[in-house]
């Protein structure tokens, strides 16, 4: 089940929150956790038990991880914490190496990452653990986020497991952010997605097409996955949650340490809390922090797939960041327009390592984009294509940067200085504008067969 399909959105979800709102508060968790379930077993049955498993050994090994942490045997805690961390691994390697042609379980990469936080947060004394299971399965199994993120920590919601509020204002913000996602995701990524799948699937590659395919399918990407989070927070809202934003405009950024303090900020985060700072960061010298940078980044790219090709990604991008690094002041004295159009070619060349898992058709793209490739320039079918889709691009970049926001911002302004009518006729504004959005959302959906979550793989 997806978030843009006709299925969630017009069986599954009024169903779920009807129930929902209609239950008494001391229940919510109980129809939210058994919600959570069909919604992941609706199309993966069988795995919804891997994460039930998942989920009661890691509230198990919380509870004896803190028991033995304030006994004062840090000895056993730490094992604890060793067997946890090691039964997750375990699950995660073996459905990502594909040596055994295991289906991958949807969002066992995030929930695993999530459940992992949590015993080492408990370790560290940064949370109690949790004794109640259905409050811990909510915390694994909450659907919003659950098949691909954000990541949310468990010291973040806690507090939100037990008591959480929700107002008019609440639900309408979330029901927003939900349907701006949804037009991202549809009106937006879908669109972009089809002229990448076009020109990957074509057999008359020349230097033009190949940026094409690496521009579409980083704008693809971006609308693809920030749509999900935006829908996920939005979803997380109306039921109360606050979950932490994943996307901050991330091809407005002037470098590449940038871009990834903006691109899925929840798993960047992870990576620097649970991986880099204990490994020590940037406290112990240059040289171990080029070595930490570097593991980093393998572990980002093996996280994504077992293919090399994500290795390449992550070795690739840890280059980059490793040189802003070495060269340190002399990098950010030069000219915005420059470190900006680097970032861009940089990221560019990146997506088609992700996007490419045939080695020959990756080489071939990556002599194109670089100009090592003897291939022409252009051909007819990408000016065809481009005549096609060039309308669509103006409003992707506009759409990726901060300039609709700011607007928004603005609207926002004048209506509070015009008082309560204005406030009125901004909210309708705001209505009217959702409704179009649902509206021609809806539409493509009705009418597209092609609708893919890229980040579900992961």
């Amino acid at each position: 089940m997806v978030f843009s399909g006709l299925v969630f959105l017009f069986r599954f979800l009024p169903c779920f929150f009807i129930v929902y709102y209609l239950t008494p508060e001391k229940r919510k968790n109980l129809i939210l956790f058994l919600g959570s379930l069909i919604f992941y077993a609706w199309g993966e049955p069988v795995y919804v038990l891997l994460m039930l498993f998942s989920t009661v050994s890691d509230y198990i090994h919380g509870i004896w991880i803190e028991r033995y942490r304030l006994q004062g045997k840090i000895k056993y805690s730490r094992r604890i914490l060793i067997s946890a961390i090691s039964i997750n691994l375990i699950l995660l390697i073996t459905f990502k190496v594909p040596l055994l042609n295991l289906p991958l379980p949807l969002g066992i990469s995030f929930y695993t990452f999530q459940t992992m936080s949590y015993s080492i947060d408990v370790y560290k004394g940064k949370v109690r653990a949790q004794k109640s299971l259905l409050d811990f399965g909510v915390y694994v199994t909450l659907f919003p986020q659950l098949v691909a993120g954000p990541i949310v920590t468990y010291n973040s919601i806690c507090g939100e497991l037990k008591c959480r509020s929700r107002d008019a204002k609440m639900l309408w913000q979330g029901l927003r952010r939900f349907i701006i996602g949804l037009g991202k995701k549809v009106l937006m990524a879908n669109q972009i997605g089809m002229l990448f799948e076009t020109l990957a699937g074509s057999e008359q590659i020349s230097v033009l097409s190949a940026w094409l395919t690496a521009v579409s399918f980083g704008l693809q990407i971006y609308f693809d996955f920030s749509g999900y989070s935006d829908m996920a927070i939005g979803l997380g809202r109306m039921l109360g949650f606050h979950f932490p934003e994943n996307f901050r405009y991330p091809y407005t950024a002037g470098s590449i340490t940038e871009f990834w303090r903006r691109w899925h900020i929840s798993l960047g985060s992870w990576f620097r809390e649970y991986v880099y700072i204990p490994l020590g960061g940037s406290r112990r010298g240059k040289g171990k922090q080029m070595r930490n940078i570097l593991l980093v980044w393998i572990l980002t790219g093996v996280w994504h797939g077992a293919e090399w090709n994500f290795l390449l990604w992550g070795l690739w991008f840890a280059f980059w960041l490793l040189l802003e690094k070495a060269l340190g002041h002399r990098f950010w004295k030069l000219p915005g327009l420059i470190r900006h159009s680097y970032t861009l070619w940089v990221t560019a060349v990146g997506w088609l390592m992700f996007a490419f898992t045939d080695w020959e058709q990756l080489a071939l793209y990556l002599g194109a984009v670089t100009g090592c490739g003897n291939l022409p320039f252009c051909t007819g079918q990408v000016l065809y294509e481009w005549k096609n889709f060039s309308r669509l691009f103006p409003i992707l970049i506009v759409g990726a940067t901060p300039l609709p926001a700011q607007i928004v911002k603005n609207v926002n302004r004048l209506k509070e200085k015009t008082g309560d009518k204005g406030r009125q006729i901004g909210f309708m504004l705001e209505v009217l504008f959702c409704l179009a959005v649902l509206t021609g959302s809806v539409a493509l959906i009705v009418d597209a067969s092609y609708n893919p979550f890229l980040y579900f793989r992961f």
